[in-house]
């Protein structure tokens, strides 16, 4: 499967646009829409990106999620509507990959457990984020409707 625009607009209400690097609240530089600096683009530290730029950044970016949930998926045999398949990019998207709790939901194949618990992971460096809540819920309300 392959995000819709559904996932990308969610993103894109989370994780905001800004044209300059910042460091997100875990501690990560990031630019555009959620993009983390690697070590390899240290260019992104001193530019300055449009939101078309920031776009592109996010739709590649998006492309490992894609194949991470993807990979999962047919690993433990679990099919996903496009809802619950975007709901998850966007959390992939912001966390990087699942816990190992999270991945014995999918080898139960419990997308009910899978949806409830997506709102466990609302904290960066320990602490609880509202912003983070807010994501959750959304990604929720997208995986259950």
């Amino acid at each position: 499967m392959k995000v819709s625009q559904t996932a990308i607009d969610l993103i894109k209400e989370f994780e905001s646009f800004s044209a300059e690097a910042y460091t997100c609240p875990a501690g990560k530089l990031t630019i555009g829409y959620g993009h983390v600096v690697q070590k390899n683009e240290d260019y992104l530290n001193t530019k300055t990106l449009t939101e078309a730029e920031a776009l592109q950044i996010l739709t590649n970016d998006l492309k490992e999620s894609e194949a991470y949930l993807n990979h999962i998926c047919l690993e433990y045999d679990v099919e996903l509507t496009q809802n619950q398949f975007d709901a998850l990019c966007s959390f992939c998207f912001n966390l990087g990959s699942f816990t190992n709790a999270m991945l014995e939901r999918f080898k139960a194949k419990d997308l009910t457990a899978i949806g409830n618990s997506l709102i466990l992971y609302n904290k960066a460096n320990g602490k609880e984020l509202e912003g983070l809540t807010r994501r959750r819920k959304a990604e929720q309300k997208l995986f259950f409707s």
